[in-house]
């Protein structure tokens, strides 16, 4: 449990990966600096936004996809995700991890189970990571709010050897009772500082 920090709301956005099939209003932009973009748009059906990111890495497709299957190093650079385990390894493209993110006091911590799924775009080339919220199907930790639903995608595409862009789009019902509108206050800062922390980690050849 933590002290009050906006943070950790915005957390939630950033921990997990998908594309949403829901209704939705216009991207609105609203932070663009050192190579990354964050948009937002409302979905029907949530108080939360739908939150995307456009960033630019100086790593190759290979090292950001390393980075995105090591589950194990998300709270490196995940604001508030305090703990993340590999649950399972169905195939090389196939994960289901369990994670646990801070929340301010007097909130209830969040917890969770996802799919993680990745494949080739044979279209544009892009590699693609799904996830989604699998929580229903193991038992509740009593400490524990989990998180009902999550849907996510990470979209890679290689500019040259060594240079990325990455998409980042994501939906998420962190369920209990969470104000909406301060999520939304400071929705563009965690993300924004996560993919700085994701550069920092990259640069340290870790996942060449």
């Amino acid at each position: 449990m933590l002290y009050f920090d906006y943070r950790s709301f915005i957390l939630l956005f950033f921990c997990f990966w998908f594309e949403p099939n829901y209704a939705q209003g216009d991207w609105k932009e609203v932070r663009n600096e050192q190579q990354i973009k964050v948009y937002t748009r409302t979905v029907k059906g949530y108080d939360i936004k739908e939150l995307k990111i456009i960033a630019n890495f100086d790593a190759s497709a290979q090292s950001f996809v390393a980075l995105l299957l090591d589950v194990a190093s998300q709270p490196k650079y995940l604001f508030a995700c305090k703990h993340t385990e590999l649950v399972q390894a169905k195939s090389k493209q196939e994960q289901i991890y369990y994670q646990q993110v801070n929340m301010p006091w007097p909130l209830s911590d969040r917890d969770g189970y996802f799919q993680q799924i990745s494949y080739s775009n044979q279209v544009n080339k892009a590699i693609v990571f799904e996830t989604k919220a699998v929580g229903h199907l193991y038992s509740i930790k009593s400490e524990y709010v989990r998180i009902p639903v999550l849907k996510a995608t990470w979209t890679i595409q290689a500019t040259s050897a060594k240079s990325i862009i990455g998409e980042y789009q994501v939906v998420i019902d962190p369920g209990g009772e969470v104000p909406a509108w301060l999520i939304n206050l400071f929705i563009d800062r965690a993300p924004f500082e996560t993919v700085l922390n994701m550069r920092k980690l990259l640069a340290t050849g870790k996942y060449n």
